[in-house]
C-alpha cells in the first residue's frame, strides 16, 4: 500500500439517513479514478473519516482519507480489495475474527489464510482478507479497482 490523501467534499444528498447517494459515490469516483490516473496506483480505497448531512440544505460533507494501491499482489498473496469489511473492533478483540464474520453474515467460502486491519476509524476497523496467488481466480484479480467505505452508515 502506498500513499495517504486527505480530501474534503460538499455534495448533493437527498436521502434520508447516513447512506450514500448515487451522485456522492458518482461524485467521489470521478475524483477517484482521478488519483489513479495521476499515480502510479492501480487500485484506491475511500474511508470517510467524518461525515455531516445536512438534511434543509440536502448536502452531504464529510473528510477522507484515500488509500492509493499501487499493486494487490505482494510474496505470492494477494489482498482482495473487493471483499473489503468494516467490522467493530471490540467484537474483534472479544470473539476473534471468524466468529465476528459469521456474526456479521460476511461469506468467508473462499480460501483466505487471514484478514489483516488497514484502518481504524472510531470503534471499527477496515479488513482486507489475503489470499495465497495460487487460490485466486482470474475474476478477483481483475475486480474493481475504487473501493469506496462510509462508516456512519448503518
Amino acid at each position: 500500500m502506498s500513499g495517504d490523501i486527505l480530501d474534503v467534499k460538499d455534495i448533493k444528498n437527498s436521502l434520508p439517513d447516513q447512506r450514500m447517494s448515487n451522485l456522492e459515490i458518482e461524485e467521489i469516483k470521478k475524483t477517484l479514478r482521478n488519483c489513479i490516473e495521476e499515480t502510479e496506483a492501480k487500485n484506491v480505497i475511500y474511508i470517510y473519516t467524518d461525515r455531516k448531512v445536512n438534511y434543509a440544505k440536502r448536502l452531504a460533507t464529510g473528510l477522507a482519507t484515500i488509500q492509493l494501491i499501487k499493486d494487490t499482489m505482494y510474496e505470492g498473496n494477494f489482498f482482495d480489495l473487493s471483499r473489503v469489511v468494516l467490522l467493530p473492533a471490540i467484537e474483534l478483540i472479544e470473539y476473534g475474527i471468524d466468529s465476528v464474520l459469521k456474526r456479521h453474515s460476511i461469506n468467508i467460502s473462499f480460501p483466505h489464510i487471514c484478514w489483516i486491519p488497514i484502518f481504524y476509524i472510531n470503534d471499527k476497523v477496515v479488513m482486507i482478507p489475503v489470499i495465497r496467488e495460487r487460490d485466486v481466480p482470474s475474476s478477483v484479480r481483475s475486480g474493481s479497482n475504487i473501493t469506496i467505505i462510509n462508516p456512519f452508515a448503518n
